[in-house]
């Protein structure tokens, strides 16, 4: 029994140690899209001063219709290209908690499989019965929760991967859009 009690702790250990992974990759992607909204704002606080003076400088609407134009064309380039960076994040962090959680899923999945069957030998009516039918039933409740979570993982990154690509898209034909009055 002494047995099973430590490969259950390691099985736990493992559990932790999966959870502590994904917790990392998740802020690393947290943090790598906190710099990225960092430098946008400190951009955007360069541009408009820039963006101010151009316009200050105008001296007639004839003058300062063609500047808000382009300047109008450039930010709408700006932010495709943050959308861009955010998606690229967002997605690299998510097939990096995906490939995770596939990893760790497989490996729990084996540690289960392999403390259960120990319980089920122990156990004095372990290989037949209610006994081995109940660990049967765990196993399969664990199989199917485990999967559960793949599934939400990958409709997640899907999802998320989906609303970037659209707003990006719509950004984009936006930015075409006013380059194309412009012109």
């Amino acid at each position: 029994m002494q047995r099973q009690i430590t490969d259950i702790a390691a099985l736990n250990k493992k559990g932790l140690d999966a959870a502590l992974d994904a917790a990392l990759v998740v802020g690393e992607a947290v943090e790598k899209l906190s710099r990225l909204q960092i430098q946008a704002a400190k951009s955007l606080l360069r541009e408009t001063a820039d963006t101010g003076r151009a316009l200050a400088s105008s001296t007639s609407l004839a003058d300062l219709t063609p500047k808000a134009s382009t300047v109008a064309a450039a930010n709408v380039e700006r932010v495709v290209g943050y959308s861009r960076n955010a998606y690229d994040i967002a997605s690299s962090g998510g097939v990096q908690l995906l490939e995770l959680v596939n990893a760790a899923t497989a490996d729990l999945r084996k540690a289960w499989t392999d403390v259960a069957e120990g319980l089920s030998e122990s156990m004095a009516v372990g290989k037949e019965g209610a006994t081995n039918a109940g660990l049967k039933a765990m196993m399969s409740v664990s199989e199917t929760m485990m999967d559960g979570v793949i599934k939400s993982t990958k409709d997640s990154i899907e999802l998320a991967e989906s609303a970037l690509k659209a707003t990006a898209g719509s950004t984009s034909g936006a930015a075409k859009a006013a380059t194309a009055s412009k012109g």
